[in-house]
């Protein structure tokens, strides 16, 4: 496998950025490579895909933007009723290092996120380099509370890890772990995995990922790095506002920060919404940083 060098901090780092899909959601993953490489992401760290079920036309057009392909495995023994390939999108990251060896750190990202620029790469990185795990709460001034996700966070808590230690982790700082940076030899990996393979044995359900890594920072108190909620913004529980000015997602609260990183957490993925602009307006769009253009976008330099 190949590997692209970056110096963070006087530390060189052979760093991969990993997403993965099955092809329900291959469109948006498609799209999330492409403002990758349109912001030249691809020529600084190398771009891995876990194919959770893709179809060959996709992984044919992933293969195009120069990403590797990497097909992972269950690695735990699962109940056979979980043991599906879509359900590898919730395990297969707890073994980032073993499915795509030979880097230093991983950034991970979710197939429904949306970069502006690569600006936030060297922050996660920066954050991981000392192995610490990167990674952004669910928390802005602006979040709204979702009724339905607390719900559901509390009773999976509770189900996975008792009640007490339920309470605890629903009491502890809320992270997403839909983006997350993380050295290869963190601890954090097998401790992780731990908790998520009794969750998913304890009660039959296999979308306990980020409750287990949750229980790894609560419970055992392992280093973390919380970074900035536009680094992660959880679109359904603030929906961001357009700046027609610098073309881009901001905060829509004062002072208006620029949105790095989008991500359609929830149950509303794709599709034209109207979005409140920074001028007082309405635009119909779809929330993401991907341009038509990009549907011809090729590697600017190819990974070597």
């Amino acid at each position: 496998m190949a590997t692209v060098l970056q110096t963070l901090g006087g530390v060189t780092l052979r760093a991969a950025i990993v997403t993965g899909a099955d092809h329900g959601y291959f469109p948006m993953m498609h799209a999330l490579l492409q403002t990758l490489v349109r912001n030249r992401v691809d020529c600084e760290h190398k771009l891995v895909v876990f194919d959770f079920g893709l179809a060959s036309e996709d992984i044919v057009a992933i293969e195009a933007l120069g990403a590797e392909i990497v097909s992972p495995d269950w690695w735990f023994d699962a109940p056979s009723s979980l043991r599906q390939k879509r359900n590898l999108g919730y395990a297969a990251r707890l073994q980032i290092p073993t499915f795509a060896p030979g880097y230093d750190a991983y950034l991970w990202l979710d197939a429904d996120i949306s970069v502006q620029n690569g600006a936030f790469v060297n922050d996660f990185l920066q954050a991981a380099r000392d192995g610490a795990l990167a990674v952004v709460e669910e928390k802005d001034p602006s979040y709204k509370i979702e009724l339905y996700a607390l719900k559901w966070h509390i009773g999976n808590a509770i189900r996975s890890f008792g009640l007490v230690n339920g309470l605890r982790i629903c009491l502890s700082r809320q992270i997403n772990a839909g983006a997350f940076a993380l050295r290869s030899d963190a601890p954090h990996w097998a401790v992780w995995q731990k908790h998520y393979r009794n969750a998913v044995i304890r009660s039959n359900r296999a979308n306990l990922d980020q409750h287990a890594l949750m229980a790894a920072l609560c419970l055992d108190t392992l280093p973390v790095t919380y970074l900035k909620s536009t680094h992660n913004w959880i679109c359904a529980r603030s929906q961001p506002l357009w700046d027609n000015d610098r073309q881009v997602f901001c905060c829509p609260t004062s002072p208006h920060s620029p949105i790095s990183v989008l991500h359609l957490a929830g149950r509303q993925k794709d599709g034209v919404r109207p979005i409140k602009t920074l001028d007082g307006g309405v635009k119909s769009m779809e929330l993401t940083y991907a341009l038509p253009v990009d549907a011809g976008l090729q590697p600017a330099v190819a990974n070597l």
